[in-house]
């Protein structure tokens, strides 16, 4: 055998699933073999249970103790408890798995008589608490029968606690081009119905790695919340990071790990790679670390996983590293007995509110705090309602309070509670001069704690509650006015969790700002004699005071005729960029009155459906003035709404609701009622008609930064708009300077995008498009523009840049700035030019068949090109005439002219087959690819006339639509798949021949051996067949190794691959006939 490589082994098992596998045994899982788990499982490949472990565990975790003794559970409880993990009706992949969830943490209550009384007793699945009572074992490769099928699907790695599946991992080789993508999309289609679903019941973290990397979930969640986690680790935690991937394993459990399901030259290759000595630890080792150990695992799937709205959610590491810093701080006292509470600074979008939800469980959870009573102060209905159906695995009923005196009631009982209560109960209950409240066990989270907690309210919580622990968060940074009530809270808590690093860790998205300025045009001469009409008897200054302040643009921008052209630009620009895609808006407006109008200006127009949501009127709307709403307007909506909805709450949770699923209303108007603590992930657009300063700045443009993915087409949201009518970025831009943390503020601008920069990199992306074509004397010859970009590398460049100035037209044309400073003839020649450059892209495409991915664009160029024309748009590739189909392509051949125009044609379509069967025969398709590029090459170097390359062309074409022109041997005549296992035996064996001069013939039998050994094992379904799959592996191997080549294990593998390819590709998914 050769001397073994230096580099690294590209083999999925060796790189990424051992060393996983072998981490998980130093951080104290115990590895089970395939026999010992089918052992454990009864033989049944349905059962995803260790049984015998199960039942081993819930007698050890489990005992009834009375004054007369310790009793243990009798064997039919035992067997009732193990049977109520598989006991469920199917109602879902989510709803199943949380009643899983919710029997793991509060156990199973089963009867049993104890001293001749029969009573009700609660068994112990897990022992959260002490997490070294529990078991914890790995097992590889399980083999999961699918629903309604004996097909298995084998997940790569499965780890059990107490015999009960809790976490797997998915584990891909190293490859750039398959990531952690192939992983997340393996584990995500096996808890399909069809699939494994029941295998999911009761797992709790789901991990896709691939050595480099890795991302983690849970069950049910999408590919866009696959998450990375970040934790900045101790120096015992680095070491012992370190030891749990470095250590050596015992031999006995290094045997164990290399036997089965590895095969010898995978465990050769592991052992290989351990002589090397330490490795540094790799993104996949940190992820297992952090996420896996077995006291971590324990405690974030009891501490920090809710359900939420029919979903499964874990917690991000934010959320984590916030809920375990608080509670280091609450568990302890001060000298007057008080527990010292804090800011939460986590950006909008971030998952605060289930950060303050996580939070409220661990306190309720908290052995060490005697009967915690947890308040969870808002201002927000919807996040009221949220929290109430929150908290089932705690073994608490949430509380909602109805009024200040309900909520005082819940307080002053003493016992464990979680209450939710809006804000207005909370300042209701704390009004009450009588009471005070003295216990140190009271825990007040107050959500938006910058706006609803900073003015006389936390004072009178202060006076009530003078022991309580009062912790709020914040979605938008602390600014430096704010200093003197954030140690009102007790100073802030952890690190802050800017916008900038919620963009890079992807949990919300980039925002696109551009101003818009509506055209006003005031009869001044008619205004000042009316003015002086209205105001006679005011003396000259009083008459110039009051000008000043009712010529402000606030009031301006209140008029009938601005909110009217307004609304009408917003209709448009809705109209033209967002109607009929997912994306929602949302307009803001200083005042109800306003709000309304706009609703009336929507309606009339008629190009956008509209709601209005707003709070009820109150007195102080109650009186018509010059600054004041009209309370019967308002009024009569108010009458309305209640009329037809029935009461405030179904009010707000229809409409809210409609717009957060429904197709309409596409276009939400509120005052300030929604700025808050509202999570639309389809609100794209935010339209600010209303002056704006800092926090609430700072919140209505967060509104339309979270992610969404339509479910129907999946189609990504890519950024979040905020359309200012109002100017508000010189707001933006002080609120930003007033950071508490210097910087921050960079990052924010970074976040920040300025549509109408895209008007100004327009002309450049221009002239660069342009540019390409400098050597090119008459730019109206289409000819001589489509041969200038023959070249490939130049080819490309032209691809890009297109794709750029296409990219940079779309963003320029959705700004004002555009058309009131580009000229409309240079409009007019930048749709022009982006028409002619798509149809000759098209032109070139089908000449040369250059491949380029535009899929991102081409929508992007054709809503362009039909906004700004009446007859042309994105030209559509035609279909390429099959080369195979000799009558068909002589006609194309003859359409197109000149022999050189003949002899791209040729080329571009064989290419175009050779690409497409390249995986039927990699071996033969590459060599005639390597020609074609040695055509194109001599005729660049004049070295070929047009006549001597058309021939040449047809030559290699005519040798691969007759598979001519290859040396066979006899043995491969008319056998098309055993010469496709030949040309990959003959490339990659060849230098291991000691006798060159008969190899080709050693070579061709070893052909025709693999393919009677894959046509023996095939069956119906072979193809979904991993068992099946394995043994034409082994034959492969064992055909090769009897030859008498000594080929590396590590290029015996990778033929293997190649060779399996090939048949499932090219063969029927059915036994050979």
């Amino acid at each position: 055998m050769s001397e073994s490589s230096h580099s690294p082994s590209t083999l999925e098992s060796v790189e990424s699933q051992l060393p996983a596998l072998h981490q998980l045994i130093n951080l104290g899982f115990q590895y089970l073999t395939p026999a010992e788990v089918e052992q454990q499982r009864g033989g049944r490949l349905t059962n995803c249970f260790l049984d015998g472990i199960v039942r081993e565990q819930l007698e050890e975790l489990n005992q009834v103790e009375t004054l007369n003794g310790t009793y243990a559970f009798s064997e039919s409880a035992i067997q009732e408890c193990l049977q109520a993990l598989k006991d469920f009706r199917p109602e879902g992949l989510i709803a199943t798995n949380e009643k899983a969830y919710d029997l793991l943490c509060l156990g199973r209550s089963v009867e049993q008589v104890i001293d001749g009384r029969k009573s009700s007793y609660t068994v112990r699945y897990i022992d959260w608490e002490t997490p070294s009572r529990n078991v914890f074992h790995v097992a590889a490769e399980l083999s999961v029968e699918k629903a309604k099928t004996k097909e298995t699907r084998r997940p790569d790695i499965v780890c059990f606690v107490n015999g009960i599946p809790f976490a797997v991992i998915e584990a891909k080789a190293p490859d750039p081009k398959v990531g952690v993508s192939q992983a997340i999309s393996q584990h995500l289609r096996n808890q399909h119905l069809d699939e494994i679903p029941d295998f999911f019941r009761t797992q709790q973290f789901l991990l896709a790695v691939n050595a480099k990397e890795g991302r983690y979930a849970t069950v049910g969640t999408p590919t866009t919340h696959w998450l990375e986690w970040k934790e900045d680790l101790s120096e015992k935690g680095n070491e012992h990071l370190l030891h749990s991937v470095n250590a050596p394993l015992q031999a006995a459990d290094l045997e164990r790990l290399l036997a089965e399901p590895f095969k010898p030259h995978e465990a050769a290759a592991y052992r290989e790679k351990l002589s090397g000595g330490d490795r540094l630890p790799t993104g996949q080792d940190k992820l297992i670390y952090s996420i896996l150990r077995p006291e971590r695992l324990l405690e974030m799937v009891y501490r920090f996983i809710v359900f939420d709205a029919g979903a499964k959610k874990v917690a991000r590491y934010q959320q984590y590293f916030a809920v375990r810093d608080i509670m280091e701080r609450v568990l302890e006292l001060d000298s007057g007995g008080a527990r010292k509470g804090g800011v939460v600074w986590h950006t909008q979008g971030s998952g605060k509110s289930l950060t303050m939800v996580m939070l409220a469980k661990a306190i309720a959870l908290c052995g060490e705090i005697p009967n915690p009573r947890v308040v969870l102060v808002t201002d927000r209905v919807d996040l009221d309602d949220q929290i109430k159906g929150t908290f089932k695995s705690c073994g608490l009923d949430p509380k909602q309070a109805a009024s200040g005196n309900d909520l005082v009631k819940l307080l002053k009982q003493e016992r464990d509670a979680i209450i939710s209560a809006v804000i207005n109960k909370f300042d209701a209950a704390c009004n009450k001069r009588d009471l005070r409240i003295d216990d140190p066990n009271i825990f007040v989270l107050v959500d938006e704690a910058h706006r609803t907690n900073y003015g006389s309210l936390h004072a009178h919580m202060r006076r009530v509650f003078p022991k309580a622990c009062f912790i709020g968060f914040t979605g938008t940074p602390l600014m430096s006015q704010d200093k003197s009530t954030q140690q009102k809270f007790g100073g802030i808590i952890g690190r802050p969790y800017t916008i900038n690093e919620a963009v890079n860790d992807g949990a919300v998205l980039r925002l696109r700002y551009e101003a818009r300025k509506p055209e006003i045009d005031i009869n001044r001469e008619a205004l000042d004699k009316q003015f002086e009409q209205q105001t006679e008897g005011l003396i000259e200054e009083e008459q110039a005071e009051l000008k000043k302040k009712t010529a402000k643009f606030d009031n301006i921008a209140k008029t009938n005729q601005v909110i009217y052209q307004i609304a009408r630009d917003i209709s448009q620009h809705y109209e033209e960029n967002w109607k009929g895609t997912f994306a929602k808006g949302q307009i803001v407006t200083p005042r109800k009155d306003v709000a309304l109008k706009y609703k009336q200006a929507l309606d009339e127009i008629g190009k956008v459906t509209s709601e209005v949501i707003i709070s009820p009127p109150d007195d102080r709307e109650g009186f018509d003035n010059a600054y004041g709403g009209n309370k019967d307007e308002v009024a009569r909506f108010w009458k309305e709404m209640m009329i037809r909805y029935g009461n405030e709450r179904n009010y707000n949770r229809t409409l809210i609701q409609r717009f957060k699923t429904d197709d309409e209303p596409e276009i939400i108007i509120v005052v300030s009622k929604l700025l808050t603590g509202f999570d639309a992930p389809r609100n794209t657009i935010l339209y600010v008609c209303a002056p704006l300063k800092n926090h609430t700045l700072l919140q209505a443009i967060a509104r339309v930064n979270r992610l969404y993915k339509d479910p129907v087409n999946g189609e990504e949201k890519d950024y979040g708009y905020i359309i200012d009518y109002r100017g508000i970025l010189g707001e933006l831009s002080l609120a930003l300077d007033q950071y508490t943390d210097d910087n921050v503020q960079e990052e924010v601008d970074e976040v920040l995008v300025d549509i109408e920069e895209e008007v100004r990199k327009l002309p450049f992306a221009h002239s660069a498009l342009w540019d390409i074509f400098k050597e090119v004397s008459n730019k109206k010859d289409r000819e001589a523009l489509e041969n200038h970009l023959e070249d490939e590398e130049r080819r490309d460049v032209f691809f890009d840049r297109l794709n750029v100035f296409a990219k940079v037209l779309a963003s320029a044309k959705q700004s004002l700035a555009y058309y009131e400073t580009v000229p409309q003839g240079k409009q007019k020649d930048y749709v022009d030019d982006l028409r002619f450059f798509a149809e000759l892209r098209s032109s070139v495409r089908r000449r040369f068949t250059a491949e380029v991915d535009v899929r991102p664009y081409e929508q992007r160029i054709q809503k362009i090109l039909n906004l700004n024309t009446v007859s042309s748009e994105v030209s559509q590739l035609t279909e390429l005439v099959d080369i195979f189909d000799r009558e068909a392509f002589q006609r194309e051949l003859e359409k197109a002219g000149s022999e050189k125009s003949k002899a791209d044609t040729i080329i571009s379509r064989t290419k175009k087959t050779i690409s497409e069967k390249w995986d039927e025969d990699p071996v033969f398709y590459e060599r005639f690819s390597r020609m074609l590029d040695k055509i194109l090459e001599d005729y660049r170097q004049k070295r070929l006339s047009d006549a001597d390359r058309l021939k040449k062309a047809q030559e290699v074409m005519e040798a691969v639509r007759d598979r001519t022109g290859d040396d066979i041997p006899a043995v491969l005549r008319n056998k098309e798949i055993a010469k496709a296992y030949f040309g990959w035996a003959h490339k990659r064996l060849e230098n291991y021949a000691e006798d060159a001069s008969n190899f080709k013939d050693v070579a061709a039998q070893l052909a025709v051996d693999i393919e009677g050994n894959i046509d023996r094992l095939r069956i119906v379904n072979w193809k979904e067949n991993d068992d099946v799959k394995n043994e034409m592996s082994n034959a492969i191997e064992d055909a090769v190794l009897g030859t008498g080549l000594k080929v590396p294990f590590d290029e015996l593998d990778e033929l293997i691959k190649d060779i399996i390819d090939i048949a499932t590709k090219r063969l029927p998914n059915q036994a050979a006939s």
